[in-house]
């Protein structure tokens, strides 16, 4: 992935050569994104210049990285829901569905059996598994 980026990275480095600092570090071991890019500048402005300039020039290759995805899980799985017209939007909403029915019913029976099913429910697989 550096590979594919490092010309344009360079020319974006040479043209603020002075005023923001650009590093690119791999990131071997990561699932998630495999460069970080890191801007450093005293001008904040012009910060935020090469930062646009470079959101348009790998715009295919940007990755939201969030360090702490559950903080905002909730957000992001009802974001999904109203992907309806994507596969896995369809599939999240009917799997959030499906759980929501399950702690409405048990509600009031045993919390057990709720925390035992959210630790079986599988989302990708859709293993409604309750035993």
């Amino acid at each position: 992935m550096e590979t594919e980026i490092a010309k344009d990275l360079s020319q974006l480095a040479e043209k603020y050569q002075g005023l923001v600092s650009i590093g690119s570090y791999p990131a071997f071991h990561n699932n998630y994104y495999r460069v970080r890019i890191a801007f450093d500048s005293l001008e904040e402005n012009t910060l935020k210049l090469a930062y646009e300039e470079a959101e348009r020039l790998f715009k295919d290759y940007i990755i939201r990285y969030n360090p702490y995805p559950i903080n905002k899980a909730d957000e992001e799985v009802y974001k999904l829901c109203k992907q309806a017209e994507s596969n896995l939007g369809k599939r999240v909403a009917k799997s959030l569905q499906f759980i929501e029915e399950v702690l409405n019913k048990y509600r009031y029976t045993s919390s057990k059996l709720i925390f035992y099913f959210l630790f079986r429910f599988r989302l990708a697989g859709f293993n409604y598994l309750i035993e």
